[in-house]
């Protein structure tokens, strides 16, 4: 379908631009006209782990009135979109998940953008969430984006295709500088989005082939074509036809074949793979070139340039950003008692959650007295012979860490002078004599003559 201009939309009614706009949404067939000429990843360096925070800095460099289609994932938590920015979801995306993709004019995807959040587990303390960023000027056709492989899918229908005429047609497509290739599958991820996120495709060729193989292996199933042709995913010891693959020595392979599946059925043999079979369930079968029941076929783009530029009209960005969070919890905690003191040593967490500690404290018990110092750290003021416990906590912007396992210690006090002692001792009569003194430990005693 082809465009209208921007001088055309603009000479258009009111009522006409916006019944046009939100028609072109629906069917994801955008005017060729918009111009996206960059884009910014997230300027958030840090925010906290275990709650939601909205993103800075996330923009699209297009004309407000352009509409424009956006790809944003993370690789820990979720992202949310504000659709009540005016942004639709594309591709079956939800508004929240790991990646969204939404589509609007220039200035609604960049509020959205504006206003986009993430939210991650406290579990994810101290590791570092990667934001990326994909965008493209909206255009005719569907088009799905994967940001694991950076490549884009598109589904065509073609009642009753065999393979070979789908695998020709493809290596004929191109798409905004990438030549098309029948589609490959090498992660659950890329097959889950073949599965859910392109529209109409139940019943569809993959780049995927059952070839002759070679010492133990009777038969190989390859990749065709694509960035590796020739690349296996599966290996079978029986080529023989109608005998079900046992798949020997496939522990590194991805795969997601039905029940039973691939079995080489009848006399001419199945080479060739079809996903979501009658259902969209994901699952793969293998079919003879010919099978009454295609729909069409799936072809993707990316890592097969056709001209000396690479992707034309399409930018990507991605940043680092910190999950802080509060501190572990001090380490090696021990306690040297003193007179009426101790000294409580430590040593910094195991982790920091990549936020710099700028203070510890130390707690004594009984009083539960709190007294925020570096280590060595000495406790005065304490209760001679009585037994106290120490625990120690850290801080960073986020707060104190929880308390670390305790240390404990008995201060003491020196003794008294001793009491009973004789002030005289006369020779030759018994030099025994009864004394005492107070003070912990209990003190041992010399007499000098």
């Amino acid at each position: 379908m082809r465009g209208l201009s921007p001088a055309r939309l603009r000479a258009a009614s009111a009522v006409g631009v916006v019944g046009i706009a939100l028609s072109m949404l629906m069917l994801g067939a955008e005017p060729a006209s918009a111009a996206v000429s960059g884009v910014s990843s997230t300027t958030t360096a840090e925010v906290q782990a275990g709650t939601t925070s909205t993103l800075a800095g996330l923009s699209v460099s297009v004309g407000s009135s352009e509409v424009t289609v956006v790809n944003v994932s993370t690789s820990i938590g979720a992202l949310t979109v504000d659709t009540g920015t005016g942004v639709s979801i594309s591709y079956g995306y939800s508004a929240t998940g790991a990646e969204v993709a939404f589509s609007g004019t220039g200035a609604q995807v960049n509020a959205a953008l504006a206003a986009l959040a993430l939210t991650t587990s406290a579990s994810s303390k101290g590791s570092h969430a990667t934001i990326s960023i994909t965008a493209r000027a909206a255009d005719a056709g569907t088009y799905v984006y994967s940001s694991e492989t950076g490549h884009y899918y598109q589904y065509v229908a073609a009642s009753g295709i065999a393979w070979s005429d789908a695998k020709a047609a493809a290596k004929a497509a191109s798409y905004r500088g990438q030549q098309g290739y029948l589609a490959t599958a090498h992660s659950a991820g890329v097959n889950n989005l073949i599965t859910s996120k392109i529209p109409g495709a139940t019943n569809v060729w993959l780049g995927g082939q059952g070839v002759p193989g070679t010492g133990a292996y009777g038969r190989l199933w390859v990749w065709a074509d694509g960035p590796n042709p020739g690349e296996v995913f599966s290996r079978c010891t029986s080529g023989a036809t109608s005998v079900p693959c046992d798949f020997v020595d496939n522990s590194s392979f991805y795969y997601n074949w039905s029940t039973g599946e691939p079995n080489n059925y009848g006399s001419a043999g199945e080479a060739y793979l079809v996903t979501n079979w009658s259902t969209a369930d994901g699952k793969w079968n293998d079919l003879p070139n010919s099978a009454s029941g295609i729909s069409g076929y799936v072809i993707e783009y990316g890592d097969q340039v056709t001209g000396s530029s690479g992707w034309t009209g399409i930018y990507s960005d991605s940043s680092s950003v910190l999950l802080g969070g509060t501190p572990g919890a001090p380490t090696s905690v021990s306690a040297t008692p003193g007179e009426g003191q101790a000294t409580v040593t430590f040593a910094a967490p195991f982790s920091n959650s990549n936020s710099a500690i700028d203070a510890y404290r130390v707690t004594s018990n009984p009083g539960g007295v709190q007294t925020e110092c570096s280590s060595p750290c000495t406790l005065t003021g304490l209760t001679p012979a009585q037994e106290y416990t120490f625990s120690v906590e850290a801080h960073n912007i986020y707060g104190w860490s929880a308390a670390s396992s305790t240390a404990s210690a008995i201060p003491g006090v020196r003794p008294g002078t001793p009491a009973g002692v004789p002030t005289l001792l006369i020779v030759g009569a018994d030099p025994s004599a009864s004394v005492s003194a107070s003070g912990y430990p209990a003190p041992t005693y010399s007499v000098t003559a």
